[in-house]
């Protein structure tokens, strides 16, 4: 799914995604489409493969288990 260049500045609007258990690839960033104010937040990627468990890719880029791992301790701190 490709949102990039929309205007998706929450982390709270990634929610809505989680009830979408098929995602497996999504772009908030794309170089020909720009990006979403959500891209600049701090923690953007570990949030977004925290609350998207199923992401195999995001922003074109493969997701390692290493930083699927990272963004799951990360939040389990919290």
């Amino acid at each position: 799914m490709n949102l990039a260049g929309n205007k998706i500045g929450s982390f709270k609007e990634v929610l809505n995604l989680n009830r979408l258990a098929l995602l497996e690839a999504c772009n908030f960033h794309d170089q020909n489409y720009g990006d979403n104010p959500i891209c600049h937040l701090c923690n953007y990627t570990t949030y977004v493969l925290f609350h998207l468990p199923h992401l195999q890719r995001l922003d074109m880029k493969h997701i390692t288990d290493d930083e699927k791992q990272f963004s799951e301790s990360t939040f389990m701190k919290k």
